[in-house]
């Protein structure tokens, strides 16, 4: 288990609700503009108006060395959502309101220079920055200083001081710290490892309201590793990440609930999850619709939710949607609009598209037959797990369609279906061990094969298991 470090983080403005408003970007900010009596203004006009009153405010407060609106001018041009971006001016701000001793200025000039947005990118000018906050007790500061020490950006790599670092931004309410330090004991890069330590620091992460730590503490719950297993536990800290506006929780407490068979839940957080920008909690919820699962079945809303996922790159609501075209399912059929997003998915490393699309190959149905490409794909789907696409190739080399019959080779195919959840694949393996097609015959194994069919679904695989079982196998 492997998860990634957060590198930088910008700190919000109080006062950025009040430019935004005036940007008419947000509303709900109280404007201290008295009313008179001229000629009615639009309301672009006004916000205009006001905007510019407020950022006049502001600059003469900067000029009078007060570092806060020195920051808050930094932050307006910094946010994206402001049609006046500008880096340059930004870091201006930024670096006038670190020289007034405003730590959040040091911190946020830093990351300008670290990223190298609208400037010439220069780490030492970004750790110096960044040393600064730190020594003014800002825990973002040292975190991030503790970064560039781990990587050797701009500084010599020293991982004894960049575990000290960390540990210091933790020490000073740094939920992103805490949770850094904890993946270097969870990893073992860096730090000795150590599981128990790990937990810890996700738990101090959890509770400095870092997301990433709350997930990391629910996975350790979930496996057992450096702490008892609790799948309770485990589902608790997921809704902590949620609650901390995480898609990934979200859709960790979902997968725990669709488990538990709490529908409702489940498709709440499913669609939390897609809210908060989780694809694959979008492609979750697409399925909730299709399938009345936790709500009423609604095939609109479920191609809405699998529309939203594919526009993030989740291949598999690419090839879902794709399904939705091709089988005419709450839209009129169209293959080549099915094709464009199978087509779209397998890209997207989605072994139900490259599946989906190898049919079309195979029956020449949108595309013109070409069954060296129909292979391709499915090899392709079934290097991805998709287990229907390994069973199938199994099929067709015992078969000899296409391609030589060779019963080894679809045998290998059989058992990597069976181990991706394939009930036909592991019901003609089975066969293959009762019958020595291809393996020495031994109904014992084949039994085995037969009772995981069984647990996949299949009614067949059910009852050769019980013949076997009844035989004294």
């Amino acid at each position: 288990m492997k998860l990634a470090n957060i590198r930088l983080s910008l700190i919000s403005s109080s006062l950025l609700c009040v430019l935004l408003s005036a940007s008419g970007l947000i509303s709900g900010c109280n404007s201290t503009q008295e009313e008179t009596e001229a000629p009615a203004l639009s309301d672009t006009d006004r916000n205009n108006l006001e905007k510019e009153r407020i950022l006049t405010e502001l600059a003469k407060e900067c000029e009078s060395d007060n570092g806060d609106a020195c920051f808050e001018l930094g932050w307006f041009y910094h946010d994206e959502r402001t049609a006046e971006q500008d880096y340059t001016k930004a870091l201006f701000f930024f670096e006038k309101a670190c020289r007034l001793d405003v730590w959040t200025g040091c911190s946020n000039a830093g990351i300008i220079y670290k990223e190298g947005l609208n400037t010439e990118q220069n780490f030492y000018k970004a750790n110096s920055l960044f040393e600064k906050a730190c020594s003014m007790n800002d825990g973002s500061g040292c975190r991030n200083l503790a970064f560039e020490y781990y990587n050797g950006n701009g500084v010599k790599q020293d991982y004894a001081k960049a575990i000290g670092l960390y540990e210091q931004s933790c020490h000073l309410k740094d939920g992103h710290g805490c949770t850094n330090l904890g993946n270097l004991y969870l990893t073992g890069e860096g730090a000795r490892k150590d599981l128990k330590k790990a937990a810890a620091y996700f738990e101090k992460g959890c509770n400095f309201e870092d997301s990433r730590g709350c997930i990391n503490l629910g996975l350790l719950n979930e496996r057992g590793e450096g702490i008892k297993q609790n799948q309770q536990q485990a589902t608790f800290y997921y809704e902590k990440a949620c609650n901390f506006h995480s898609g990934q929780g979200c859709r960790y407490a979902a997968m725990d609930f669709e488990k538990a068979g709490q529908s409702d839940k489940a498709f709440a957080y499913y669609a939390e999850g897609c809210q908060n920008g989780n694809p694959q909690s979008c492609t979750a919820l697409g399925n909730c619709f299709y399938n009345g699962f936790g709500t009423d079945q609604n095939l609109d809303h479920a191609r809405m939710a699998y529309e939203t996922s594919c526009s993030q790159n989740d291949g598999d609501g690419c090839s879902l949607l794709g399904f939705l075209y091709d089988n005419a399912k709450g839209v009129e059929k169209d293959s080549r609009t099915a094709i464009s997003y199978f087509e779209k998915g397998c890209s997207l490393q989605s072994g139900l598209g490259c599946f989906n699309l190898s049919m079309h190959y195979l029956n020449g149905d949108g595309v013109e037959q070409d069954i060296e490409k129909m292979y391709a794909l499915s090899e392709r789907a079934c290097s991805l797990n998709y287990a229907d696409a390994c069973g199938n190739l199994g099929n067709l080399y015992f078969e000899g369609i296409g391609v030589d019959k060779n019963i080894n080779t679809a045998n290998s195919y059989f058992k990597k279906g069976c181990e991706s959840g394939s009930s036909i694949s592991c019901y003609n393996y089975g066969n293959s061990y009762l019958n020595g097609t291809g393996v020495k015959r031994n109904k014992k194994t084949a039994k085995s094969y037969y009772g995981k069919s069984c647990d996949f679904g299949s009614q067949a695989g059910c009852e050769a298991y019980k013949k076997l079982k009844n035989e004294g196998f």
